[in-house]
């Protein structure tokens, strides 16, 4: 059975207070992403696989195949914000402007 807690004339089960509690973890993380992001000069491998949510061999994919530009120090990868963005563009498709998604969908089903 679910443990209740009252709050001011409401009751709130257990699951709903860690699902508050998962959501505030993601926005906190978020915000710290966006406030390191604006005053951060080069992000390590760690950083861009969090940020983007990839495994290391995604990423190194992006490297070798040249799609993420980046800078090398001995063993360490370092990615700019510059990298980034550019990345981001090159990989941007306007809605419904190009033969990604929807209208190629569409193409595919035939119609």
């Amino acid at each position: 059975m679910a443990k209740n807690i009252r709050f001011e004339q409401e009751e709130v089960g257990l699951e709903d207070l860690l699902k508050g509690i998962t959501g505030l973890r993601k926005d906190v993380r978020q915000i710290k992403t966006s406030l390191v992001s604006q005053t951060k000069p080069a992000y390590t491998n760690k950083e861009v696989m969090e940020m983007f949510g990839i495994a290391s061999a995604t990423l190194k994919k992006w490297r070798d195949t040249g799609l993420l530009g980046y800078s090398q120090v001995g063993s360490v990868y370092l990615y700019s914000k510059d990298d980034i963005d550019k990345f981001l563009k090159s990989n941007h498709y306007d809605t419904f402007a190009s033969d990604k998604g929807f209208i190629r969908s569409v193409r595919k089903l035939g119609m």
